[in-house]
Formats: structure tokens, sequence, C-alpha cells
């Protein structure tokens, strides 16, 4: 028996109704549609082919994008060299600078 939310008990189904079968369950059953195999080998292969090309063409693409994004970002490190870099720069500028009006 089950509890149904109506709050009643209701017996178990003890019979299974057949509706709409034409064979006899004493025969053996007609063999059911299958599908050819190298149909089947086929079509897993051209998926399996089209997935694979897929992956790679989106790892590539995301690599380029990761790669071309690296170059353009600055990190503090790359931040701080370039600034050293420039302030040597203008300190060797006007140390020129200072030997020329010297020389003058």
């Amino acid at each position: 028996f089950k509890f149904c939310k109506t709050i009643a008990f209701q017996p178990d189904p003890t019979m299974m109704l057949l509706m709409g079968i034409k064979m006899s369950l004493t025969k053996n059953p007609t063999n059911p549609i299958t599908t050819k195999p190298i149909a089947v080998r086929k079509a897993t292969l051209v998926n399996s082919l089209r997935s694979g090309l897929w992956q790679r063409l989106t790892r590539r693409t995301l690599s380029l994008a990761k790669s071309l994004s690296g170059s353009k970002t600055l990190s503090r490190a790359s931040i701080a060299t370039i600034y050293g870099a420039r302030e040597r720069e203008r300190e060797r500028e006007r140390e020129r600078q200072r030997q020329r009006k010297r020389e003058l």
C-alpha cells in the first residue's frame, strides 16, 4: 500500500496493461531497429575530430589573447624598472648639459 497526498491508501498495481501491442508474448520479439556499425564509427570519428579541432582553435585563441594582454599590462617591477631607467636617462642628460655649460 502507498500513502498518497489525499490521505488515502491505494493498493500497489498488480497487473500491467498491455495496450496497443500487436505481438504475442510467447513468440520471439521482432528484431529491434539497429544502426549500422560503420555509420556509428564514422559519426564518432567525425565528432571526435570536430571536437579536437574546436578545442585546439579555442586553446590557441585564448593563448594568443593572453600573450597579447600580457604585453600590454605592466607589473610593478616593470614599471619600477622603466621609471628607474627614465630617471637615469634624465640624470645623464642633465649631466651632459652641465658639462656643455662648463665648456662654454
